[in-house]
């Protein structure tokens, strides 16, 4: 018995394994696990496995190559697809038995997780060594020229049909001419009260007013359906939806996730952003522009009411994906964050999966390793900030005013301090040497700032404007406060610098910060960032005065929590005096190969100011400018008088100037909201990394956008800035052949259900094509025309759902399934499942329970026992269980506690782009619309809001509830069954039919069954 038990378990053990290998197939690989692997999967194995395990080195190690997954699978017993416990892969990487691999050392936790995760998926490898796709060499122009993608979109004309009264717009003679020449015929149209559903819940998320339905059914005008859509798009509720489906597209996610899994302050800013865009119907130019580089804009979109810099809060886009505390090889950590946001970029925008060139040139797009590390080069000349929006174009102008009063002060007050001197006998100032500090630098010193040098000093990069607008010269003139034994006097500054005066060191934001140790400064308005350099040595010298924090920034690493990195972050206070302060950073960072480290100055308390700041091992040497000492010495002499009349016309001037100085400062806004955003820096060019290893550098390469499109002899990017402006604009440029269609594409997924080309994020060689010519055609000519009327989502949306195909039945002709099951020709419309957010909003709005506001702080999530294992390491404070009512989209995407709801409907994974959600059909779904303690609340509010109405008999409570949930009045054979069943309810509840809000179990039971009804939660 004993032995047949085990070959039983052995068949189905080895059955599981084919089956998932299967599945895996190189055919049948979903999307997203084809992504997993190329962006996570492969770079592990090229990085730790492949140069024991190739035949590109002769014999593989034990039979084991990872050139292919063919070469993989013939080693038989290394992995069970779907186990990664019973797997002798996953074994070897965790050190858990006698072999160990890599044999130079444990993988790190997340490495090993990502072959956990690979195996759990089923082995899925895009590359299975089949001859039609084996990889040729790299030819970059024989690639883009063999792919449909990498052409310019050629509008065509509308083909000819025979029935063209069908058609109501420019989609529609597509969508016929392919139906005709099949033989087939679109199905009829769907019956208004259909069409109304239809729109309502894929235009804005939520059931239709039953009013709406039974308006628009009873309109005798012909145009009433287009009417009725035009409503929805000027629903602040459009804006909701579509923001959601963008949401998946950047990743969003307001945590870190890993182990500590803190939060990323204020990315509801983010997310509440593209509400706006949405609703607002931003050109798709300008959304794109918004979120590459809204920050460096030349005319950032400002609101006229409040002020508030709407461009910057859009670069968010950048920093919404996962980031580790604590990292132990901080370069090949930043290689991975990098990584996640190209990958992104390149999904959203292009729809490329550029994270498939980190470690080589693209396996099959024209996609060089080249390309890949020219665009890593922009995000590494720009850092992380929280950035004061709602305050930012106000504190500029600010910011500039105080400038011009302090250049237009040093005017008329030098002259006065020349006149005093000569008065009292002394030699006049020497103030022109001023601007021409001179320095002796150290043979090993790195320069990252010198604000020293008058006009040629380091440009003031910061996250607002408290560090004004350029460096302030030596010898400006200074009024000083009184001291013991000396009285209110003027003197001059002794070397050039940034100051950051004392009414900023009171700026505040109210919103979220750091969890780190960040947080426990409250930085936003107050950052003065040094540009970026290659640092050999890890130690710092600032030349600082005042109180503040002092933070290396080493490889863009900004999660400072936990038992490294400390050393990164000080407080100094200078006591009022120039100090070089020494920061060494060589306790917790191997300095065996140069970092990109700058440096982050936040004002503490009152004035602050900063010189210089250099690497290097011992402290820097300076000869400052003689002129201003000269001076000062002067202008403290006891033979000067300051009660004679040129010191007093001098002093009264200084008051004077000073007086407004302040009332400019006083101007300030200090308050703000911030949000996640990008700064930008000087230029850096990033090395090739072969196979994405950090440790293993090839040339340098110029940042510069993808050959493909713009060449390999593009003109040489700007060394001031990052590029991101320019990449921005080469984005949007007319001549680029995929960022229209991509929108176009996501647009129509969103409407369909399927895109035109199925593969939202991948329009290579491995994505999903468009069925035949004519679908890509009809792409083409849509996103010719997108372009030409200025990138209106709403009218492109309008366009699709008014059009015929849109408003076809969902009923099929068994003649066109059997010629076309998967409808690709489109001849009915598709049902369509509703997602998760939008089933869960149905309820509440039915119920009515729903807060319809719009935008807002987000709802903590309500914590299930799917949670509890989690709960126990990192505790979390539960959410309400209705989320107080509001729309899915305003609950946290917390990455360690995802809504339990959400989940068993699909919500995709929050750590890389999504343009095509997953829609499956389990057991847990039916299960959550039964058991869920939401849905069961929400049933018996149903109930109580429909029985409310005392004077309804319970025909007309049951036919408003079918309109409320299906826009639909129930049949009379629904109608008689529904009485049935609530007169059974009653009789089971020991009760009358209840007539009353005080009887409510039986209604709440019809509410939940209606709730449960595959008619609730697909759309017709």
């Amino acid at each position: 018995m004993m032995c047949s038990r085990n070959l039983v378990s052995g068949i189905v053990a080895w059955c599981s394994f084919v089956l998932a290998c299967h599945s895996a197939s190189a055919d049948a690989i979903l999307p997203v696990d084809r992504d997993f692997f190329e962006s996570q999967v492969r770079p592990l194995l090229l990085q730790h496995c492949a140069e024991c395990h190739s035949r590109k080195a002769g014999d593989p190690e034990g039979g084991l190559s990872f050139d292919s997954r063919a070469d993989f699978l013939a080693a038989a017993g290394i992995a069970v697809a779907g186990r990664p416990d019973d797997s002798l892969l996953v074994t070897a990487v965790r050190y858990d038995g006698g072999i160990q691999m890599p044999p130079d050392g444990r993988l790190s936790d997340t490495a090993i997780g990502t072959i956990e995760e690979w195996v759990r998926r089923g082995l899925p490898w895009p590359d299975d060594g089949s001859a039609a796709l084996q990889v040729e060499a790299f030819d970059l122009e024989k690639r883009k020229a063999a792919h449909w993608c990498w052409q310019p979109p050629r509008s065509v004309p509308a083909p000819a049909v025979r029935n063209a009264d069908w058609c109501h717009t420019l989609v529609d003679p597509f969508v016929l001419h392919r139906l005709e020449s099949a033989g087939l015929a679109p199905a009829p149209e769907a019956p208004p009260a259909v069409l109304v559903r239809r729109a309502a819940e894929l235009l804005t998320g939520l059931p239709p007013d039953p009013a709406d339905v039974e308006q628009v059914v009873a309109d005798p005008d012909p145009h009433a359906f287009e009417s009725y859509v035009d409503r929805l798009l000027a629903s602040p509720h459009y804006g909701e939806r579509f923001a959601r489906h963008w949401l998946d597209i950047v990743r969003y996610g307001e945590t870190r996730s890993h182990d500590i899994n803190h939060t990323l302050p204020n990315a509801r800013q983010y997310r509440d952003w593209a509400v706006r865009a949405f609703n607002e119907d931003l050109s798709y130019d300008q959304f794109v522009l918004e979120q590459i580089a809204g920050d460096l804009l030349p005319q950032p979109r400002i609101d006229p009411a409040t002020g508030v810099n709407e461009s910057v809060v859009g670069t968010g886009f950048w920093y919404l994906g996962e980031e580790m505390q604590s990292p132990t090889d901080l370069p090949q950590d930043e290689g991975d964050r990098t990584d996640n946001r190209i990958d992104t970029f390149g999904k959203a925008f292009l729809g490329l999966p550029l994270g498939c060139a980190r470690c080589h040139d693209h396996k099959f797009d024209a996609i060089s390793h080249e390309d890949y590390y020219a665009l890593a080069g922009m995000l590494l000349s720009s850092s992380y900030r929280q950035v004061p929006f709602e305050t930012l174009f106000a504190n500029q102008e600010v910011a500039s005013r105080l400038d011009a009063a302090d250049t237009e002060a040093q005017s008329a007050i030098v002259p006065l301090i020349d006149e005093a001197l000569k008065a009292a006998g002394l030699t006049p100032a020497a103030l022109a040497s001023a601007a021409a500090p001179r320095s002796v630098a150290a043979d090993q010193e790195t320069i990252l700032a010198d604000y020293t040098r008058g006009v040629d000093s380091t440009p003031v990069i910061s996250d607002a404007w408290a560090w004004g607008i350029a460096a302030v010269p030596a010898g400006r003139p200074v009024l000083l406060p009184s001291e013991p034994e000396m009285p209110r006097r003027v003197g001059v500054e002794p070397i050039g610098h940034v100051r950051s005066d004392a009414v900023w060191s009171k700026t505040h934001s109210n919103g979220e910060r750091e969890a780190s140790t960040l947080g426990s400064v409250d930085r936003a308005g107050r950052v003065l960032r040094t540009p970026k350099a290659r640092v050999t040595e890890g130690v710092i010298w600032h030349r600082v005065r005042g109180k503040l924090q002092i933070f290396a920034v080493v490889d863009s690493h900004v999660m400072i929590h936990g038992p490294l990195h400390g050393p990164n972050i000080m407080t100094v206070d200078t006591q009022g005096e120039w100090r070089w302060i020494q920061q060494d950073l060589r306790r917790d960072i191997p300095w065996d190969r140069d970092h990109i480290v700058h440096v982050e100055y936040a004002t503490l308390d009152g004035e602050a100011a900063v010189a210089e700041t250099v690497a290097a091992v011992d402290e820097p040497v300076r000869l400052d400018p003689p002129g201003p000492a000269a001076v000062n010495a002067a202008l403290v002499s006891p033979v000067f008088d300051w009660a004679s009349p040129a010191a007093l016309r001098l002093l009264s001037e200084a008051e004077r100037r000073a007086v407004e100085h302040a009332g400019i400062a006083a101007q300030a806004r200090l308050e703000s909201a911030t949000a996640p955003a990008i700064l930008d820096g000087n230029g850096i060019d990033q090395y090739v990394l072969f196979k994405g290893t950090a440790a293993r550098r090839g040339d340098i390469v110029p940042r510069r956008f993808l050959e493909a499109i713009d060449g390999g002899k593009q003109p040489a990017w700007p060394t001031h800035s990052s590029g991101r402006l320019e990449l921005a604009e080469r984005v949007i440029d007319p001549s680029n052949p995929l960022t229209g269609r991509v929108i176009v594409n996501r647009i129509w997924h969103h409407l369909f259900g399927r895109g035109l080309v199925p593969s939202p994020d991948n329009f290579g060689l491995l994505g999903e094509q468009p069925a035949d010519p004519l679908a890509q055609s009809l792409l083409d000519t849509l996103a010719v025309r997108f372009r030409e009327e200025g990138g209106s989502i709403k009218q492109l949306v309008r366009m699709i759902v008014t059009s015929a195909a849109w408003r076809m039945a969902s009923s099929r002709d068994p003649a066109a399934v059997e010629q076309d099951p998967l409808n690709l020709l489109l001849h009915h419309s598709p049902v369509r499942r509703l997602e998760g957010e939008a089933i869960r909003d149905k309820i509440l709005a039915i119920s009515g329970r729903l807060d319809r506001t719009v935008g807002g702080p987000s709802v903590d999530v309500f914590l299930t026992e799917v949670h509890d294992g989690i709960r126990e390491s990192r505790p979390r404070q539960s959410g309400p269980l209705d989320g107080a009512g509001r729309r899915s989209i305003y609950t946290r995407i917390d990455r360690n506690f995802l809504p339990s709801f959400l989940v068993a409907f699909d919500l995709p994974p929050t750590t890389q782009a999504m343009g095509r959600r997953s829609v499956t059909n389990v057991p847990a779904q039916a299960l959550t619309l039964m058991n869920d303690p939401f849905v069961v609340e929400q049933a018996h509010l149903w109930a109580e809001k429909i029985l409310a109405d005392t004077e309804a008999s319970a025909d007309a409570r049951i036919t408003r509830m079918y309109l409320e949930a299906f826009a639909r009045r129930p049949s009379a054979e629904e109608l008689a069954k529904a009485g049935l069943f609530l007169e059974s309810q009653a009789a089971r509840y020991s009760t009358s039919l209840p007539e009353s809000p005080r009887h409510p179990a039986t209604w709440a039971d019809f509410a939940h069954a209606l709730i449960n009804a595959k008619e609730f939660i697909f759309v017709p």
